[in-house]
């Protein structure tokens, strides 16, 4: 187990910062689980969490910026997703942009489509951004070291929780992986029955 510790002290923050950057609160939630461990720092957890979900919001925003007009996905779901956020947006788009990352569905599609909608100017998504990003960060990775202080309640001493955190790990990511693939399978079958209860007229 020593060299397991070792491994997630030295790249632990990394990874962090790279889920952090291209997904969110399972990655959020695993690094304050792991700060209840010892393993990481809840602090620098938080800090990490906030700069990769910063960073890779407003990237997300500079590729709408850039490529949003041209675009056109092909993938229902990702057509409904896209256009869900426009709309919520269009019609809520301080609360919407200080909240999208706890809502599932959007939470990857709304920084894209706020950089395409030519009515939210760089200075606004930067400012709303950070503050959505300081809230997120701060109580995800808080609820995880909580989980993990339930997690070793349940489990008994610290060398038994220790010892079982790698099939806590490898369960939780296949329990998040499962629930994420079963959503998109809904979806995509509520896109199709859409599409053929409404086929697109032709003129």
């Amino acid at each position: 187990m020593i060299e397991l510790t070792d491994f997630v002290q030295q790249y632990g923050y990394v990874a962090v910062f790279v889920g952090t950057f291209f997904e969110g609160e399972s990655v959020a939630l695993l690094g304050g689980f792991l700060a209840h461990g010892e393993l990481l720092d809840l602090t620098l957890v938080i800090v990490v969490t906030f700069i990769g979900s910063f960073c890779g919001d407003q990237t997300a925003y500079w590729l709408g910026r850039v490529y949003g007009s041209r675009w056109k996905p092909k993938s229902p779901v990702l057509q409904r997703r896209l256009a869900r956020a426009d709309e919520l947006l269009r019609r809520y788009q301080i609360p919407v942009l200080l909240g999208f990352r706890f809502v599932y569905g959007i939470r990857n599609a709304t920084p894209f489509v706020a950089g395409s909608i030519s009515t939210i100017p760089l200075w606004r998504f930067i400012l709303l951004n950070a503050i959505g990003a300081a809230i997120w960060s701060t109580s995800v990775p808080i609820a995880g070291y909580y989980f993990g202080h339930t997690a070793q309640s349940l489990l008994g001493t610290r060398e038994i929780y220790e010892s079982r955190i790698v099939i806590i790990l490898i369960v939780g990511g296949l329990v998040i992986w499962l629930a994420r693939y079963l959503l998109a399978r809904r979806q995509a079958a509520r896109s199709n029955a859409t599409d053929v209860e409404n086929p697109p007229r032709t003129q």
